[in-house]
């Protein structure tokens, strides 16, 4: 009889126990996403023939990167995965001053000068439609240094505009 009552409870736990997991897991992915370091600051930066994205979370001293071979999946990861966009940068010393594009031996290459130094900044593109994304970037004013190099600013969306 004991036999019987112990295979009873065991063909009742199982279920149980399963379903007190699956909770478990979805309680534990729903907290995650609701308090998981929120990146504050962000670069879009031309590297090689690459884009880096980089990224700095609160509390994180250091920056995260992911590094993709097409200008439209380094965009759209920041867009989607960090909810990052590309955001003027407040008006300061590394304003553009001008900007311009060449095509040179089949690449082509962004020209800029910003006001604050005497020196002529050029990135090379190896296609056309990459070129002008950044050179109307800088146009926009969303040019700026950062530790990586010349990048466009990234910064989060705000929480009245995505709801």
């Amino acid at each position: 009889m004991a036999n019987l009552s112990s295979s009873a409870i065991r063909r009742n736990l199982v279920p149980i126990l399963c379903v007190v997991l699956i909770l478990e897991i979805t309680l534990g992915s729903a907290l995650w996403f609701i308090f998981r370091p929120k990146p504050v600051l962000g670069f879009l930066i031309k590297y090689g023939n690459e884009y880096l994205i980089a990224w700095k979370a609160v509390r994180d001293p250091d920056f995260n990167t992911r590094t993709y071979s097409k200008l439209s999946d380094a965009v759209a990861f920041a867009n989607s995965e960090l909810n990052l966009r590309i955001s003027p940068v407040p008006m300061g010393k590394h304003e553009v001053e001008n900007v311009w594009m060449e095509d040179r031996f089949g690449t082509y290459q962004v020209f800029w000068k910003t006001v604050d130094l005497d020196l002529l900044h050029r990135l090379t593109f190896n296609r056309r439609a990459d070129a002008v994304f950044f050179a109307n970037a800088f146009r926009r004013g969303d040019y700026t240094p950062s530790p990586f190099g010349h990048s466009i600013l990234l910064k989060p969306v705000a929480a009245e505009l995505t709801q």
